[in-house]
C-alpha cells in the first residue's frame, strides 16, 4: 500500500516564521492573531473591560487589536475602525473610552502633526481616551511608512534598505469648546505625553 508523506516540515516552519513576526511590544496585551490570505491589517487600540482597579481601566491595560480592511492602510481609516468600537466577539472583553462621533482627520503634515477634528461638540477626551487615539494614529502612520519605504524598495530593487527612521507624531485633537495636544513618544507600550491643552476650540 501507498504510503502518504506528511507535509509538517514546512507547515511548521511557516508557523515559527509568523509567530517570530507577531511578536507583541513589551506592555501592550495582542487581541486575537493576524489571518493570512486576508485584505491589509490594521491595529486600533482599545482598553481591557476587566481591569480590577477601583477606577476602571488603567494604562496598563491598553490592548492592540487587529482589524482588516479592504481600504488602505492609512491614519483616517485606522481612525475610523476605532472609533467604531470593539467588535461583537471582543465585546465584553474590550471596552472603549472615546465617543460614538467618529471625528475627520488628516494625514501626517510634514512636521509630523495629525488633526482630529470633531465637527459637533463632544465632552473631553480623558487620559485614556487620548491615548487609544493617539497611539492608534501613531501605529497607523509608521505602518504606513514602512509599506512605503518596502515598495520604493522593490521599485528600485534594492534588497536590503534599512528600516525606515521612526517618526515622532503630534496629534492635535480639536472639538468645539475645547483642544488638546499629545505626542506619541510613549505609544504603544506608554501614555501618549501631554504638550498641551486649552479651551479654545480654535484649530
Amino acid at each position: 500500500m501507498r504510503r502518504l508523506r506528511p507535509a509538517r516540515a514546512g507547515l511548521c516552519g511557516a508557523l515559527l516564521w509568523l509567530a517570530g513576526c507577531g511578536v507583541p511590544p513589551s506592555g501592550v496585551i495582542q487581541s486575537g492573531a493576524p489571518a493570512t490570505g486576508m485584505p491589509p491589517e490594521l491595529v486600533v487600540y482599545l482598553l481591557n473591560a476587566d481591569s480590577r482597579g477601583a477606577n476602571g481601566p488603567s494604562a496598563s491595560d491598553l490592548v492592540a487589536a487587529p482589524r482588516q480592511s479592504t481600504r488602505p492602510t492609512d491614519v483616517a481609516t485606522a481612525v475610523r475602525l476605532l472609533f467604531a468600537g470593539p467588535t461583537a466577539a471582543e465585546a465584553g472583553r474590550l471596552t472603549t473610552r472615546l465617543p460614538g462621533t467618529a471625528p475627520t482627520v488628516s494625514a501626517p503634515d510634514a512636521n509630523g502633526t495629525v488633526v482630529v477634528r470633531f465637527r459637533t461638540a463632544v465632552d473631553r477626551l480623558d487620559e485614556l481616551a487620548m491615548e487609544q487615539l493617539v497611539c492608534t494614529i501613531s501605529r497607523a502612520a509608521h505602518t504606513e511608512q514602512q509599506e512605503r519605504a518596502q515598495r520604493q524598495e522593490r521599485a528600485q530593487r534594492a534588497p536590503g534598505v534599512s528600516e525606515p527612521v521612526r517618526l515622532h507624531l503630534s496629534v492635535r485633537v480639536v472639538s468645539p469648546g475645547w483642544k488638546a495636544i499629545r505626542q506619541d513618544d510613549g505609544c504603544p507600550s506608554g501614555v501618549a505625553r501631554p504638550v498641551a491643552t486649552t479651551g479654545s476650540g480654535a484649530a
